[in-house]
């Protein structure tokens, strides 16, 4: 491949998440490129955002940040009392009381945070937290978090925190949306670094994410190496 080499390490499910990092770690070994990780589903933390980028509470059970779904359940919790007569004559009685009209009447709004539009974008306007800086610079919280997700210590002390990066994405998102974010991240990337070439480590459902790059900007030969761990290439069913 023109922008440069697919490694064939992508490890099976049954092996320990110990077991894949060390074998993306034998095979980046020897390259000073930096390093991107494409975390996979719920892997990344998501927040709902104001119009002007800024990062804003919502009324959901977690009302900071969250990495799969965020219910809203004020709407619910306010009309209980009257719901819970429904739902108990439809389980007493076998038979609908009214359960299919408390589904269609809470659900949509129960399920916001993570409700798209035809084209995909979140109608709530739900974003990844973006961490446009090295693993050297997280927070000690969010630093945990990612060796919890990569334990790739032992790489990270041969090339440097510094050269290590985390793309973050949404669990509900146009894939193409997300595959131009990599490529302005891959840039950023190398900006900071004086890089000329980055290496990719898509986890899980980040290796579709990854596919989704290649498509638009292989040509852009930006990519040195690619390192699959469990990489869902093709998508999920």
């Amino acid at each position: 491949m023109a922008a440069g080499t697919i490694t064939g390490t992508a490890a099976t499910a049954q092996n320990s998440t110990l077991s894949e990092t060390t074998q993306a770690e034998a095979a980046l070994t020897g390259s000073s490129n930096p390093v991107i990780v494409v975390p996979g589903i719920g892997m990344s933390d998501v927040a709902l955002f104001d119009d002007e980028g800024n990062q804003i509470q919502n009324d959901g059970t977690f009302p900071d940040q969250w990495r799969v779904l965020n219910l809203s359940t004020a709407a619910l919790m306010d009309d209980i009392i009257k719901l819970v007569p429904r739902v108990l004559l439809t389980l007493f009685l076998q038979k609908d009381m009214g359960l299919s009209d408390i589904v269609r009447e809470y659900m949509p709004d129960m399920f916001k945070y993570a409700t798209h539009d035809l084209q995909g974008k979140s109608v709530e306007n739900v974003k990844a937290v973006e961490r446009n800086y090295p693993l050297s610079q997280y927070d000690p919280d969010a630093r945990n978090s990612f060796f919890n997700m990569m334990p790739m210590q032992n790489y990270a002390d041969q090339i440097g925190e510094d050269r290590i990066y985390c793309f973050n994405f949404p669990p509900f998102c146009n894939t193409y949306d997300q595959a131009q974010r990599l490529d302005q991240f891959v840039q950023l990337v190398k900006a900071q670094t004086g890089a000329e070439k980055v290496n990719l480590v898509p986890l899980s459902l980040g290796a579709t994410v990854t596919n989704a790059y290649f498509d638009n900007y292989a040509q852009k030969q930006d990519v040195a190496k690619v390192v699959r761990i469990v990489g869902a290439s093709d998508g999920s069913y």
